[in-house]
């Protein structure tokens, strides 16, 4: 997988719909953090380059998941501008099973949280967190 990608894993409950986020010790991005000074691009959507379903499986491998427990919602793309002028595509990573595989997220010294959880991010990662909230709850 390229590194000029980095990928948001969520959670949403099926029955009531609570959203949860996968919280590494870097911030909210797989596989690394954000380089300091990246700013979130001021075009809403941006057209997807990175094979969602490589993204997925390369999630799904790091996590020691099944294939199919994740999958990208494609319509989600955000770029990212890098302070050297480049770009970063940001995906958006749905756990599919019914509960969030707290087990898998431990074995990486990381956990799920709820947004709320998720305020001592870096304002750059709060973004996109609250764009994905919105995105998957419709709001």
């Amino acid at each position: 997988m390229s590194d000029k990608v980095r990928l948001v894993v969520c959670h949403k409950q099926s029955t009531s719909a609570r959203l949860r986020f996968l919280r590494l010790p870097w911030g909210a991005t797989l596989f690394s953090p954000l380089p300091e000074g990246a700013t979130l691009s001021e075009a809403e959507d941006a057209p997807l380059r990175a094979h969602p379903a490589a993204c997925a499986q390369a999630a799904a491998s790091w996590l020691d998941l099944p294939a199919a427990s994740l999958c990208t919602e494609t319509d989600f793309c955000r770029l990212v501008q890098l302070p050297d002028g480049g770009t970063l595509e940001m995906l958006l990573l749905r756990v599919t099973e019914v509960d969030p595989p707290f087990a898998a997220a431990e074995r990486r010294e990381a956990r799920f949280v709820d947004l709320l959880d998720a305020r001592d991010l870096r304002p750059i990662e709060l973004d996109l967190l609250r764009e994905s909230y919105a995105y998957l709850l419709g709001g």
